[in-house]
Order: C-alpha cells, then structure tokens, then sequence
C-alpha cells in the first residue's frame, strides 16, 4: 500500500512537472510561437539530457513544423537532412540560451532555433521563423530608435511597424535600446556589412517577415563551394531552371541561393543564406571541385503607371541601387540618376520628344527603357524593358503583365580589333678607347594589347556580359623587361565619355568591372612577359565602339606587383597583388608607352515593337517575344512566296511532260506511216500470184 501510495505521489509530481513546463512554453497574451534562428550557436553540452528525438527530414520548415506542434519542444538543430528537437528545463540549471549555447568559433554546419513568443503580422503566417540571429551589428543610421525594452518587445515593434518596411534590428542586450533598420545585410550587398566588434553587447536581428515576390532575378556564380548545410532538399528536380524557379517561389523564407546537380542527379539543394549573410562565419562553405552554387544578386519589379500625359515606371529592387534608369535611345535627356535606395521611378512623357514615346496605335504607347548599374557603362548585369501603356478611350481599364524571366543574350555581335603596339627603338653600342670598358643600350620593348577570352583567344565578336580579358604582351621574348600598368582608360568611340578602370598606382578603381593586373604563366618561367585584366563585356550608352588606352612601363630586373585594397562583392576588403606601378629609383628610369586598343560591343537588349495583342488593355511590360505578329508576318510571306514558287515549278513540269509526248507522238505517226508504206511495196512486188502447195512428197 505504501508503494502504491508513493508511485502516485511521483506520477502527480511528474504530472506537474510536466504542465509547468508546457505552460512555459505557450504564449498566451504574450503573442504567437514562433522561431528565432540563432547563427553561430551550437548545441550545449549539456542538451543532450534534453534531447527528445530525431527526425530525418529534407527541408528546415518541416523541421520548424515538428517542433512547433509539440508544446513541449523548445528549440531544434537541423543539418541538411537530420532535425533534432529538445525540451526545456527549469531555467536555474541552465543559461539563459540552453539548450543551446554561443560558439567561440562558429561554423556553419547545423542551422539551431528557438522558441519564441511574439505578435506576428499576417503577412508572416507562412514563414517558418520571424528573425535570424547573429552577433554583431549593422552598420547603418537606425530608420527608428527605442530606449530600453525588452527583446520580445523589440521583435514586435519591427514586425509590426507601419511608417516604413523595417527589415533588420540593432539590439543592445545591456541597455535594452532597439534600433530599427530599413535594409539589411542583402540590400547593402557589396558594402561593409555586420560588425563583429560589438558581439558581446550587440545582436544583429534579420527579419524573415518582409515578403517581396521577386521577378527579374539575376544569379551570380561562385565556382568550386557549396554550402554545407541547406535548408531544403529536393529530389526529382528535370532542369536547373526548375530549381531556380523553385528556389524563387519559396514561402517559408527568403531564398538567396541554391546548387543543383551537385550532391545527386537531379537533386535540387536551397538556403536563405549567401556570402552577404554568412561573412561572420569560419568556413561556412566546403571546397568542391567543379562545383557551383549560384546565389541571387539583385532582383527586380516593374510596375508601369498609366496617366493623362505620361506613364511612370515605378521599380523597385532588393538591393540597394546606385546607378540610372533611362529611355534606351535618349539616355542623356531622359534620364533618371539614382543614389542607394531600393524604390526609383521614371516618368515618360507621351509629348516629350526627349523621352521617345512613341505611338503605334490610337491609344497605344510604348518605349524601352534600361536599368543600368553603374553610373557609365552598360554591363551584363544590367536589365533592358519594353514597357507599353494602352488605353481604352471609351472605357479605360487598368492591368498589368509581366514576363519574369530575362531576357536572353541573342544575337552575335560583331568585334573588330587591331593590335597596336607603340615602342621607343633604337640600338647603339660602343667602346672606350682603350677598349676595357663597354656601353650597350637595350631597345624598350614592343608592347601590344589584346583583347582576348578569358583562354587567351582573339576574340570577333563580342556582347555585353562576356567573359573577356585585356592581354599586355612584350612580343620579343628574349627582352630582359618586365612591364607593369597604369592608367587604364576605356572610351566610348565619340570622345564623349571615359572611365578609368585603373589608376596610377596600378589598383582597380572598380572590381567589379575590372580585376587586378595579374602574371599570365606561360610554363616557361624567368621574366614575365605577359600581364592580364579580366573584365566582363560593357559598353557605352552612346556608342558600340569601346576603346582601351593603357601606359605601359617597363622595368628592369623585375616588376614588383602593388598590393591593393579590393572591395569583394559582399563589402568584405581583401588585399591583392596588382603588376601596377611602384615607385622607381633614379638611376632606373624607363619611359613609358601608351597602348591602344578598340572593340565593338553589342548590348544584348533586342526590342521589337509589339502590336497590340490578347488580352485586357492597360498597363504591359513586354521583352521580346519569338512570337510576335511582326515575325508571324515575315513567315506568312516566306510560306506564300514559297508555296507560288512550288505551283509555277509545277506548271513548268506539266507542261514540258506535255510537249515531250506531244513530239513523240508525232514521230511515232511518221515511222508507222513509212514502215506501211515500205511493206505494200513490197506485197506488192514479190506476191503478186496466189501460192501453190505441192504435196507430192507427202504422197
């Protein structure tokens, strides 16, 4: 009886126990469950006493899910695959992050979350979590600032802000101040991005609730990584545009990357991380030969506004743009220049000869307009739109349509370089009179500038985008120089504009358009002969024509690169090796020589202008479309003319069938009537009495 008395007294405490603890995890009036990722955490030690089960699952949010029905689940840890879930415990035998803990060299091998309780907004009902966590903060002016509130509070202030988008915050765990960003770590990509500095104070909260439906979307490469753990796995996956598309329609968060084809065949991998959020950590990526993992780089919607006089393109972007939107064949007059916002418009008006409206139809307008990264030169990341107003003068109606995906590099463009090397010659030499001594002067060397794919070709034609390379080349191999650059200029082809593409000191002014000046190994050591820039094709807005002036110098015995300070795309500085120019002594003085060199470059935007078409008049945004009547017309004429010229061909065999058997008909009567002739005459001569048959040798 005493047994019994005492397993039912442990069966209630454990009972209790057991409410207590689901009760400290339900919200209540504090506001919804959710999750909050904490990057650069790990599990604690001792979690595995809390550990309540592991789950193989493909996907993060099903991780997310599992824990988020269970009221007795307190956090996760999930990687690529595996999700762990453990259970909360009195918080006086553990700190304050258990069952998790903050690692002194994070890694980015498993994705950790935790519970929390915050008033979420309806726009947030279909993502997995609310904010992602890592220590630090950004650096950027606060868009609104609140003096010392709790964590949860501050959650709530960003997720429910109404007076501007607020995607990030700056929290001071010490003083409890919440400051309220309007951008983050992937709209200022390619600047300074989270400070580590401030880890023991600051945390850096990323939230996962700015819903944004991307449309034009460009991917970059980052060749020979992949990520060690994802977010999603998806299998049976046909092409890597289906991957891409899938990685774009994600609900449950943001995605910024994804690998295809390269854990299995057909195997589809997605993340909401990229180099922007993962700068922090130690080797967030595993070395893959071969491999590539694509990550988005700037994504873009356009709507088109239809007025009385003019029509607005309104664009907005996911990064931070600092560039300009023009009318393609007024980019001069009917420009818009833009200075690191996310929002910018255009106005085109329909009267304004400066912004090229034109008008095709009664009612019908249309331009095209291109979206341009740096402030002069057009790139390949650059975005080129034919946007079209229609209007129903009885009855105006308003819609909109949109092709999502780009537009395709089509059309060969055209490139015709010739090299000219421009050099200082001429030879002496001499003795003294006595003959002990001997004076030799070295002719400078022949330089020549190429322009070349990135193997070393010549190259004949050329488009925005390209990978290409500028090739230095001192011609006489047997020359001890070696050379080193300065002062690369590149030119439109009217005098018009130039932009240096490195400076007197040898550095580049934008890696992003052209890298450092490298040595091309050739295999056969000693001086370096050759010098190589790589840069991606661009080309003016005013002209197809790109010209290069670079100066040359040489120097003796060897050119020592210049280390540059190079800003990477995800605002990270690195330092590289650039054969520009370092300072000389006296005694070695050489002369330098100007380079030259042209190329004709096609940007890659064909438009076509579109008639009309299906569907409700309005607003449209049109790219070039196979299918357009202006193609459907040239191929009904091609089949017409093709189809008399089969009919004509027909009538000719027809009738030359009909004068063949014609003649020969009539030479077929002339010989039967001869052949008669001939056999009468004969008849008649040689049978003339009738024959008489002698039967005496029967007898």
């Amino acid at each position: 009886m005493a047994l019994r008395r005492t397993t039912a007294v442990a069966l209630i405490l454990v009972a209790t126990c057991a409410r207590l603890q689901v009760a400290s995890l339900q919200c209540g009036d504090d506001g919804d469950v959710s999750f909050e990722l904490l990057t650069g955490y790990a599990a604690s030690p001792a979690a595995k006493h809390a550990m309540r089960e592991q789950l193989a699952l493909f996907t993060l949010p099903q991780c997310i899910d599992a824990c988020k029905s269970d009221d007795q689940c307190a956090a996760v840890t999930y990687e690529t695959g595996v999700c762990v879930s453990y259970a909360a415990v009195p918080q006086k035998n553990a700190n304050t992050d258990f069952p998790l803990k903050r690692s002194q060299y994070p890694m980015h091998t498993a994705t950790v979350a935790r519970k929390i309780c915050v008033r979420t907004p309806k726009m947030c009902n279909q993502r997995s979590w609310s904010f992602d966590t890592v220590h630090g903060e950004l650096k950027v002016t606060a868009k609104q600032q609140y003096k010392a509130i709790s964590r949860s509070s501050c959650m709530d202030k960003c997720l429910n802000e109404k007076n501007f988008q607020c995607r990030s915050i700056n929290f001071n765990k010490e003083t409890g101040d919440c400051y309220l960003n309007d951008v983050d770590r992937f709209t200022v990509s390619g600047r300074p991005s989270v400070n580590n500095r401030s880890a023991s104070v600051m945390d850096y909260m990323e939230s996962n609730c700015v819903v944004e439906q991307p449309k034009m979307c460009d991917f970059t490469e980052i060749s020979g990584k992949l990520l060690k753990t994802v977010d999603a796995i998806f299998e049976n996956v046909p092409t890597m545009d289906r991957c891409k598309e899938i990685c774009l329609a994600a609900k449950e968060f943001q995605c910024h990357s994804f690998d295809y084809n390269e854990t299995g065949v057909n195997v589809c991998r997605i993340s909401h991380h990229s180099m922007s959020s993962l700068s922090q950590l130690e080797h967030p990526y595993t070395p893959v030969a071969g491999a590539t993992t694509y990550q988005m780089s700037s994504c873009f919607s356009v709507k088109i506004d239809c007025r009385g006089k003019d029509m607005v393109a309104a664009i907005h972007t996911n990064r931070l743009f600092d560039g300009k939107v023009y009318a393609k064949n007024r980019p001069n007059s009917c420009v818009n220049d833009v200075k690191n916002t996310l929002d910018f418009e255009l106005h085109l008006d329909y009267h304004n000869l400066n912004c090229d409206v034109r008008q095709d139809h009664p009612g019908k307008f249309f331009t095209e307009i291109i979206i341009q990264h740096h402030d002069q030169i057009v790139t390949g990341q650059d975005i080129g739109l034919s946007v079209r107003c229609s209007y129903d003068l009885q009855n105006r109606s308003v819609g909109q349509g949109i092709e999502l995906a780009m537009a395709p590099a089509t059309g060969p463009g055209g490139t015709e370089s010739d090299a000219l090397g421009v050099a200082d010659k001429g030879v002496g030499g001499g003795a003294s009179g006595n003959g002990v001594e001997e004076t030799a002067f070295v002719i400078s060397p022949t330089v020549m500038m190429r322009i070349t794919n990135r193997a070393g070709g010549d190259i004949h034609a050329a488009q925005v985008g390209d990978p290409l390379s500028l090739r230095f080349h001192i011609l006489d191999d047997r020359s001890p120089y070696e050379i080193f650059v300065r002062e690369l200029i590149a030119l439109d082809g009217v005098d018009a504009s130039e932009i240096l593409l490195i400076d007197g000191d040898g550095c580049p002014t934008d890696p992003t358009i052209m890298g450092p000046i490298s040595a091309v190994d050739t295999g056969t050591g000693g001086t370096v002969k050759i010098l190589e820039a790589p840069f991606d094709a661009f080309k003016f807005p005013t002209s197809d024509i790109v010209q290069f002036k670079a100066l040359v110098t040489p120097c003796l015995p060897k050119c020592e690169p210049i280390n540059c300070n190079v800003v990477s795309h995800n605002g990270a500085i690195r330092r590289a090796d650039s054969f520009g120019r370092r300072k000389r002594s006296v005694e070695n003085r050489t002369s330098d020589e100007v380079v030259f060199q042209e190329i004709r470059i096609e940007d890659k935007f064909k438009f076509e202008a579109q008639m009309g078409g299906g569907g409700e008049p309005g607003r449209e945004i049109n790219f070039n479309n196979p299918d357009n009547p202006s193609s459907l017309y040239w191929n009904t004429c091609a089949f017409v003319l093709l189809l008399i010229a089969f009919v004509l061909l027909q009538v000719f065999v027809i009738f030359a069938c009909w004068l063949y058997v014609a003649h020969k008909s009539r030479g077929n009567r002339a010989t039967e009537s001869i052949y008669e002739a001939a056999v009468n005459e004969y008849a008649s001569s040689v049978n003339r009495n009738p024959v008489v048959w002698d039967n005496s040798y029967y007898k």
